[in-house]
């Protein structure tokens, strides 16, 4: 049995008006499934962690880390899913919030939060297609407008996020669900999990090293769009 598709809707009529904007810090929203990594705790530790999460107020942590983790042990995964993701509307998705409040770019980078932060649209499938069906795609993006991609060295979008690395998520051996950060899984290469992106459109990107969109993903297709970056286009 085919698996439905995990649809996201961003429109102009909407209650939003067609603006979602990617949030900063603690307890704010964003798109992306993303993630920054923790190894090495105990399950005190770990509760630890995020009892001070729940208790923090909305917004902290931009600069700095609950206590318990490192600011610099921690690894970056996407998390992908074996379902085909749809994204569309005449929406945008906005990262103003990112580029206001991470001012010095140089530091920026030093933050666990702002890899995730900065993430406006990041989702991943390893949905197999099936390449003559121009209608089967694990990731279709059509028609929104991502607004104020950050100084990141690669892309406010990242469809097929191999370059950073994808974690999934699978029983173990106790048959608890856990996150594998480093699974082998040659699904991951994303050879039969092709992309559509269409009339996408990218505006504000002033920033150096703010990139185009990443898509990743044989067979993958990217046509009537327009993108404002100040590096690499795509």
């Amino acid at each position: 049995t085919a698996l439905e598709p995990v649809q996201l809707k961003i429109n102009k009529g909407s209650i939003s008006g067609g603006e979602f904007n990617a949030g900063v810090g603690n307890k704010a929203f964003n798109l992306s499934s993303g993630m920054a990594i923790w190894g090495g705790l105990t399950k005190q530790a770990a509760d630890t962690v995020m009892a001070q999460t729940v208790t923090a107020a909305q917004g902290a942590y931009i600069f700095d880390l609950p206590t318990g983790l490192s600011p610099k042990n921690y690894i970056y995964r996407a998390l992908a899913t074996d379902q085909p993701i749809v994204v569309s509307g005449t929406g945008r998705i906005n990262g103003f919030d990112i580029v206001s409040t991470y001012t010095n770019k140089g530091q920026a980078k030093n933050h666990a939060t702002y890899w995730v932060n900065s993430d406006l649209l990041t989702v991943s499938s390893v949905h197999q297609t099936n390449n003559a069906d121009a209608n089967d795609w694990a990731v279709d993006v059509s028609a929104i407008t991502v607004a104020w991609p950050a100084y990141r060295g690669y892309g406010p979008v990242l469809l097929q996020d191999y370059a950073n690395g994808v974690a999934i998520v699978q029983k173990n051996s106790s048959g608890e669900f856990e996150i594998d950060v480093s699974p082998n899984d040659n699904r991951l290469k994303f050879q039969d999990s092709k992309v559509r992106m269409l009339g996408y459109r990218q505006v504000g990107g002033w920033d150096d090293q703010a990139d185009g969109p990443a898509i990743g993903g044989l067979h993958s297709e990217m046509t009537n769009s327009f993108i404002h970056a100040n590096d690499d286009s795509v």
